[in-house]
């Protein structure tokens, strides 16, 4: 998935966290140099923005089915990269509550 782990043969954890329209408003700096961001830079982007169009409408459908009351899942996608590299990723999405707003 990164460079370091095609050396290694191992795989990274990478976070990102997202609000309801899956903008980002957290990932660690691992998640953003894989895609060939500075973290700061993909705070606010879309998430589905970041993923292969041929992905982003699978990806919406079952994020959706989640955000209405469905199961967390996993889902193997790609991402396109700041510089334009196809990354194969697969991200395991679920909610949390954050607390009441306001």
């Amino acid at each position: 998935m990164d460079r370091a782990g095609k050396r290694t043969g191992a795989r990274r954890l990478l976070s990102c966290l997202t609000d309801d329209d899956f903008r980002i408003v957290d990932a660690d700096e691992d998640y953003a140099a894989v895609l060939g961001y500075k973290r700061d830079g993909l705070i606010g982007r879309s998430v589905l923005m970041l993923t292969h169009p041929d992905d982003r409408e699978v990806n919406q459908q079952r994020a959706d089915a989640l955000k209405d009351g469905g199961t967390p899942f996993s889902i193997t996608k790609r991402y396109v990269g700041a510089d334009d590299r196809i990354l194969w990723v697969t991200n395991h999405i679920s909610l949390f509550n954050a607390g009441p707003r306001g």
